[in-house]
C-alpha cells in the first residue's frame, strides 16, 4: 500500500544518528521474518523510496562513524548506553556451519556429526566476534545490547513465511537453552536458486547470497562485516563475490572445511591463492577459526579461551554414530587445541585442557599389535589417543599406535 510505504519512509527518514542505529536493530531483533532487509527490499516497492531511504541511513551512517571519533578523541568517558566497542555484523551460513546437515541433501553435506548438531563452541564464536577484543565485559554479554548476528540461507520464502518462522523458533530455542547470545535475524534464499541447487548448480545460490549481503550491508553502513560459511556448497563462491563488492568493510571471511579443499565448489590452482591473499581461514573446529580470528585482532586472547574451553565442554555431550567418528573428531579437536596452547605459550597465559580420551589398556599392560607383535604399553596420550609401545622384538625398538591397533 503506497500510503503504508510512506509512512514507514517518513519514521525512518525522521529518525536521526544514534537512534536511527537502534530502531534498525530492533527492527532485525524482533524474533520473526519482519526485518529491516524485508521491509526495505521487500515491502516497499517504490524504487524512488527505496533509495531516500538508503540515501537516509548512509548520511546518518556517516553521523554516527564521525560522532564515535570525536568521543575517542575527547577525554569524555564513553556514553556505555551508546558506544560499541565494535561496530560489527557478523553473517553466518546456516546448515554445515552453524550445525551439521548430517549429510542430508540439499542442505548440505557433512556427516562427522549427527543431524542438526551444534558445532562444539560455535555459539561463543559468535558472541566473542559480536564483543570484539574490549575485555571490560569479561565473556559476558550486556543485557542493554543488541546483538550483530546475521543468518544467510539457502532456503527460500515460502508460503506464508513458513520456512523462516521454523528458522526463528529454532533460534529461540538456541538462545534460551544453548546460550545464543542475541535474537539473530534471518536472509531467506529464493525458490529459483534452490531447485538449481538439485542439478548440482550452486552459483544462483550463491549469487542470491551475495544479493542479500549487498542489501543487509546498504542497510548498515556505518558497519564492517565477517562472514562465516563452509565449503560444501556455494559459499566460498559467495565470499569471492562479497569481497569484491565490499572489500574495505570485510574484516574476515571464515569457512569450515566439511570435504576436502580440492573438492571446494570452484576450486582451481588460481582460485587458491584468490582465497589466500583475500585471508580466507579454512578451518576445521571453531577453535582453529577463533585462533586465527584472534590473530587478526577479531577477538581476544580472552575470547579465544573462552571459545576453547566451551567447545571442550560441549564435544563431552556430543553423541556419535560410533566411536570411530567421535575419536576422529577429538583428535581434530585436540590438534586445534594444541595450536591454540602454543600460542598462548607466547603469551605466557593459562593452558586449555584437552579432550580426554578413553583408553583400555593401563601402563604396564601386555598387549598384541596387529604389525609387530607384542609389546608392552608404557605411555598414553590424551590429547591423540596414542599408545607408547616398546616391543618386545628387536629389544629396545617403540611405536606409537592407536587402541584400534592393539589387543590383548
Amino acid at each position: 500500500h503506497k500510503k503504508g510505504e510512506m509512512w514507514v519512509a517518513n519514521i525512518i527518514r525522521s529518525t536521526y544518528g544514534e537512534s536511527l542505529r537502534k530502531l534498525k536493530h530492533l527492527l532485525d531483533t524482533g524474533g520473526d521474518f519482519h526485518n529491516l532487509h524485508k521491509l526495505v527490499f521487500s515491502d516497499i516497492r517504490t524504487k524512488a523510496m527505496q533509495k531516500d531511504i538508503l540515501e537516509h541511513l548512509e548520511y546518518e551512517a556517516k553521523q554516527v562513524l564521525q560522532y564515535r571519533k570525536e568521543i575517542k578523541r575527547s577525554t569524555l568517558p564513553f556514553p556505555n548506553s551508546i558506544m560499541r566497542p565494535t561496530l560489527r555484523k557478523i553473517l553466518s551460513d546456516v546448515d554445515d556451519t552453524l550445525f551439521s546437515s548430517g549429510g542430508r541433501f540439499p542442505a548440505g553435506i557433512d556427516t562427522t556429526y549427527g543431524h542438526h548438531m551444534l558445532y562444539p563452541g560455535v555459539l561463543t564464536f559468535y558472541k566473542e566476534l559480536d564483543l570484539g577484543t574490549a575485555d571490560s565485559h569479561d565473556g559476558i554479554w550486556p543485557r542493554h545490547w543488541k546483538g550483530n548476528l546475521a543468518f544467510l540461507s539457502a532456503r527460500p520464502h515460502v508460503y506464508k513465511d513458513w520456512s523462516q518462522n521454523a528458522s526463528y523458533k529454532l533460534f529461540s530455542q538456541l538462545k534460551h537453552t544453548r546460550g545464543l547470545h542475541t535474537t539473530p535475524t534471518l536472509l531467506a534464499g529464493e525458490l529459483f536458486s534452490s531447485f538449481q541447487m538439485f542439478r548440482g548448480d550452486f552459483n544462483p545460490m550463491a549469487q542470491k547470497k551475495v544479493q542479500n549481503f549487498v542489501e543487509f550491508a546498504s542497510l548498515y553502513p556505518e558497519y564492517s562485516f565477517v562472514f562465516i560459511g563452509d565449503n560444501g556448497q556455494g559459499d566460498v563462491i559467495a565470499a569471492e563475490s562479497i569481497v569484491e563488492k565490499l572489500r574495505e568493510r570485510i574484516e574476515g571471511v571464515f569457512i569450515h572445511k566439511v570435504q576436502k579443499l580440492s573438492l571446494t565448489p570452484g576450486y582451481t590452482d588460481k582460485s587458491v591463492q584468490k582465497w589466500d591473499e583475500n585471508g580466507f581461514v579454512f578451518f576445521n573446529t571453531y577453535v582453529g577459526a577463533s585462533l586465527e580470528a584472534c590473530k587478526k585482532g577479531l577477538i581476544s586472547i580472552r575470547g579465544l579461551r573462552q571459545v576453547a574451553n566451551i567447545a571442550v565442554q560441549e564435544f563431552r555431550s556430543v553423541r556419535f554414530n560410533n566411536e570411530e567418528h567421535r575419536f576422529a573428531r577429538l583428535q581434530e579437536l585436540n590438534r586445534d587445541i594444541e595450536k591454540c596452547n602454543d600460542y598462548l605459550t607466547q603469551q605466557r597465559l593459562p593452558l586449555v585442557a584437552y579432550v580426554p580420551a578413553t583408553h583400555r589398556f593401563a601402563r604396564g599392560a601386555l598387549v598384541l599389535t596387529r604389525q609387530f607383535g607384542r609389546g608392552r604399553v608404557l605411555e598414553f596420550r590424551h590429547n591423540d589417543g596414542m599408545y607408547e609401545i616398546q616391543l618386545r622384538r628387536p629389544p629396545g625398538t617403540r611405536v606409537y599406535l592407536l587402541g584400534r591397533h592393539l589387543q590383548w
